[in-house]
């Protein structure tokens, strides 16, 4: 048996507002989560503000911002997600910002991509491995989860995006993800804590 990281399984905001969202990431956060990813690319900036300054402070250092990074001049943040367009702004985005420790994500939607990446990024997504919770249609190539054995790049972390839940983030993991990003399996549930709790104990060993 080998103990999977937990570390490695970070949540993804829905793109909407949920009802009670803030609370229940607080709950999240209580209950062990390492790392909530904010996406939320309708909002304007005093709206990300606002939401962020909802979130306890003392969770502020395990937020990731996907837009919007010079709040982190604002907040204890020090962890920016990059997608394939925002990477090649890069150096200008972060000419911009307040030297920090950073931890840089990106996203990515094929091995190759994944394998090209620089080493200035801790870990990336890898998606969609499933079909898609959240967006209905989105549907994952039969070979993504085959193609990891194609990897090349043992600097930045794999973490496998789409589709992922309580019943398939341990196969993920098994065949060769270092972690998984849950969104659609979070939000969409009726308790999204008890969601959440159930992937921790997926995760707690991997074949």
């Amino acid at each position: 048996m080998v103990k999977a990281s937990i570390l490695s399984m970070v949540v993804i905001t829905c793109t909407d507002s949920i009802h009670d969202e803030v609370a229940v990431i607080n709950q999240l956060f209580e209950a062990g989560l390492a790392v909530l990813h904010i996406r939320k690319p309708n909002a304007t900036l005093s709206e990300m503000q606002y939401y962020i300054e909802q979130i306890r402070h003392e969770y502020h250092s395990k937020l990731a911002l996907h837009q919007y990074f010079e709040l982190t001049n604002l907040f204890n943040i020090n962890r920016l997600h990059f997608t394939e367009n925002t990477r090649t702004d890069f150096k200008i985005i972060m000419q911009r910002l307040e030297s920090k420790e950073w931890i840089f994500s990106a996203a990515t939607h094929s091995i190759s991509d994944f394998n090209a990446l620089p080493n200035i990024f801790s870990y990336a997504f890898l998606s969609p491995v499933y079909n898609s919770i959240s967006k209905p249609g989105y549907e994952s190539p039969h070979d993504i989860k085959a193609s990891v054995h194609q990897r090349i790049n043992t600097q930045t972390k794999l973490v496998a995006l789409g589709g992922i839940s309580s019943i398939n983030c341990k196969e993920a993991v098994a065949s060769g993800f270092d972690g998984v990003a849950l969104l659609g399996a979070i939000w969409s549930a009726d308790d999204p804590l008890t969601e959440f709790k159930k992937c921790q104990q997926a995760l707690n060993y991997v074949q």
